[in-house]
């Protein structure tokens, strides 16, 4: 047996079992899925929760936002919010999204335990505008939130589509200079 052989034997004897979810209370594991405590750990990892009752008043709340009464481009991937509220990111013949300074997309769910949205393949818009704008929001109903990851991949079981990933808070990075970079390899 070849050395490779050997690795991949020894590998193959101590492979992981998968477990089921231990469940119980603790902070691993909110009992609910808390608007409350999504909005709390969004905040920990650097975004910001804003709730709102309607699409008027969702509409209201994200023109009132900084980043969007001094944007040069604000898109919207919703269905709901056409124009003139928004910019609809179907026009224009290039599709270009290189001066996009914010998109406002769907959530399919949020997760309570870490503030994070689960994003899907858009269907009016190319992937990209979420990682092209300077600024992304995501909306979520407060009925599609789940207390924690193993809830949240329950809930999708199994994912068809060609995308879909989970965003947290504003892309981050030290590796630079040990310096902490806002926005450095995703939206801010």
């Amino acid at each position: 047996m070849s050395a490779r052989e050997q690795v991949l034997a020894a590998l193959r004897r101590r492979a992981v079992v998968p477990v089921d979810h231990p469940g119980g209370e603790g902070p691993w594991s909110p009992a609910v899925a808390s608007p409350d405590l999504f909005c709390e750990r969004l905040a920990a990892a650097g975004g910001q929760a804003v709730r709102v009752g309607s699409i008027d008043e969702l509409i209201a709340a994200v023109r009132r936002q900084p980043v969007v009464t001094s944007a040069r481009r604000v898109v919207s991937l919703l269905e709901e919010t056409s124009a003139p509220a928004f910019e609809d990111a179907e026009r224009g013949a290039t599709g270009d999204l290189s001066d996009v300074d914010f998109v406002l997309a769907p959530g399919v769910l949020g997760v309570a335990e870490n503030g994070a949205v689960w994003v899907g393949e858009p269907t009016r818009s190319d992937r990209s505008a979420y990682y092209l704008t300077q600024h992304l929001g995501l909306v979520v109903a407060e009925g599609d939130l789940v207390g924690n990851m193993h809830d949240a991949y329950r809930r999708l079981g199994a994912v068809v589509g060609r995308f879909g990933c989970f965003i947290s808070g504003p892309s981050k990075t030290a590796d630079i200079e040990q310096a902490l970079v806002i926005g450095a390899h995703g939206a801010r």
